[in-house]
């Protein structure tokens, strides 16, 4: 389990500054309601748009509320798998197919 720790951390280790600002950016947005670029632009036009309410669907998502998550916006499940992907499993994933190249 530590080796596999070490290699999150070894694979994550420079991205790291960029993962902590998406949390502090995403969070921020949420407490303030700020919406997304393309919201400014399709929001006064009443058109609803793939990413729209996925912040709100994240939050109420680590609450627990999964039907409400699902309302607000049903790609965040997919959201989450792709996410929990690339954090646990792609590490895994790309230093297997490193290995049999060398």
């Amino acid at each position: 389990m530590k080796k596999y720790f070490k290699l999150l951390f070894n694979y994550h280790k420079n991205n790291l500054i960029l993962y902590i600002s998406l949390v502090f950016i995403i969070s921020i947005r949420y407490y303030f309601k700020i919406p997304s670029p393309i919201g400014f632009v399709l929001k006064p036009l009443h058109i609803r748009y793939w990413s729209e309410g996925l912040t709100t669907a994240f939050i109420q998502l680590i609450k627990g509320n999964f039907y409400r998550a699902y309302k607000i916006n049903p790609l965040i499940f997919i959201i989450v798998i792709i996410i929990f992907f690339h954090i646990f499993l792609e590490p895994i994933i790309f230093k297997n197919s490193k290995t049999k190249k060398q």
